[in-house]
């Protein structure tokens, strides 16, 4: 990811932030997620404080900059490599469905 693009993302993961928490730090959410073993919205692993694949990651819609919920990072990474958005998903379904 560019430089750009990563500013970005940071501009709008900040406001989902103050969005849904009222405070533009990162650090809120540390103070505000689930406890460890929460499952994860998407896939239903159970999910660490830490940064490996489980790690549990503050998920936001970057066009509205609204929270979506806490996935695992396997998730978001996917979802994100998938463009955001539901059609990145089903253009990812047909694919599959025709393997």
């Amino acid at each position: 990811m560019c430089n750009k693009c990563f500013n970005s993302t940071q501009v709008h993961r900040a406001n989902a932030i103050e969005n849904t928490y009222g405070a533009r730090h990162f650090s809120v959410i540390k103070n505000n997620r689930p406890p460890e073993g929460t499952p994860c919205a998407c896939c239903g692993v159970n999910m660490t404080h830490d940064k490996g694949i489980a790690g549990m990651c503050f998920d936001h819609d970057p066009q509205t900059e609204t929270f979506r919920g806490y996935i695992c990072k396997k998730c978001n990474t996917s979802i994100g490599g998938l463009g955001d958005s539901l059609e990145g998903v089903l253009q990812a379904v047909r694919y599959l469905s025709n393997a």
